[in-house]
């Protein structure tokens, strides 16, 4: 039997035989073992299911809104700011005006795309959402037999 398969090895400076059990516990020392076993059940249908998931996806899509808007707004402040307005169809201050409104306009839409992109659910508010469309089918919560 080799040293590395015998479960009792020498122990090189008093040449007693020592366990392996006490070898791991002279190398490893365990300070606290936690336990955390318990587990909530959420009980719901496959379509009240689905709804709340479509809302979720739908607004997590909508948390890159706010690309568009800033990629308008840059372009038009780098038009009002490198551009020389001069007549044509309308006047260079009309085409100046147009230009500081849809600038003012896309940085209003860029601000309320960035206030739905960063106000985006978690997945603890998604849970508490599943929670209570289950809740809301009948039967309360601890309550089986709805009764």
């Amino acid at each position: 039997m080799t040293e590395a398969s015998n479960p009792h090895s020498q122990d090189p400076k008093s040449g007693k035989h020592v366990s392996s059990d006490f070898m791991i516990e002279q190398l490893v020392s365990i300070e606290r073992v936690s336990l955390n076993v318990s587990q909530s059940v959420i009980v719901t249908t496959e379509d009240k299911l689905k709804l709340c998931l479509q809302k979720y996806v739908s607004d997590a899509e909508r948390s890159k809104e706010w690309i568009a808007p800033l990629s308008l707004l840059v372009g038009l402040l780098l038009s009002l700011v490198a551009a020389d307005f001069r007549d044509a169809w309308l006047s260079a201050s009309t085409w100046q005006a147009i230009f500081i409104i849809s600038a003012a306009l896309s940085l209003f839409w860029f601000l309320a795309s960035l206030r739905r992109a960063f106000g985006n659910r978690t997945i603890d508010a998604l849970i508490n959402e599943i929670k209570s469309y289950s809740a809301t089918d009948g039967t309360s919560r601890g309550d089986e037999n709805g009764s």
